[in-house]
């Protein structure tokens, strides 16, 4: 089993991205701003799970403290895609009902927005923190030359979502949204490595696509 060269350069963008994020989130975000903090957070944990810098330590303390982060921007990103599903609708005698059901996600996307919102400012200086800490250190090894911009990391992380997705049981509604959260996890690791192809790249989000437009309409319909 081949070790995985890690690009450090495809490693420092993501945390420096995340770092900008963080420090401007607006008070009243877009769905543009929560699907970007939600992808970069995703991106950070494919990250840490090689991880590319740092102690294992550092890494799992930062998994935990972004956590409450990563779980409210996810509700508030759902509930963006249930009002965006629910507008294209355009059933005739169901149209009441359609306002209703859209009355009721935007009381439901303000209590998630300000949920975010707590959880930035309560966690978010410490995230930021941390990730500046990650940042100095993958900035040493981009700037030893002796690395020559790779690392060679353990290739366990990506080999066990490979096996993981390979032997996944059939597709339920049930059990949707974990098979396509580790099909995103599986390709933004892919994205670090120096050996990544293109077309493997753009298969599986395509993957990812289709199982989360029908993991989103799975879940309005409840």
């Amino acid at each position: 089993m081949c070790a995985q060269l890690i690009l450090i350069d495809r490693a420092e963008k993501p945390l420096r991205k995340l770092l900008n994020i963080l420090k401007d989130f607006p008070g009243d975000p877009q769905p543009a701003d929560v699907h970007e903090l939600r992808t970069q957070i995703r991106r950070l944990q494919a990250i840490l799970a090689v991880p590319v810098a740092g102690s294992p330590h550092r890494a799992r303390s930062l998994r935990e403290k972004i956590e409450p982060i990563r779980e409210a921007s996810g509700d508030l990103r759902d509930t963006d895609v249930m009002i965006e599903k629910v507008t294209s609708l355009s059933e005739g005698e169901k149209v009441d009902a359609l306002i209703e059901l859209l009355g009721k996600l935007a009381k439901l996307r303000g209590k998630c927005a300000r949920r975010l919102g707590r959880a930035i400012e309560r966690h978010g200086k410490t995230v930021r923190k941390t990730i500046k800490e990650e940042l100095e250190l993958v900035t040493k090894l981009r700037e030893d030359g002796s690395h020559q911009n790779r690392l060679t990391a353990s290739p366990a992380s990506l080999q066990i979502k490979i096996a993981e997705i390979e032997h996944w049981p059939k597709l339920e509604a049930e059990n949707l949204h974990t098979f396509r959260i580790r099909v995103k996890e599986l390709r933004y690791l892919a994205q670090l490595g120096a050996e990544s192809k293109e077309g493997t790249l753009k298969r599986l989000k395509e993957v990812g696509n289709a199982i989360g437009e029908w993991h989103d309409w799975a879940k309005l319909a409840k």
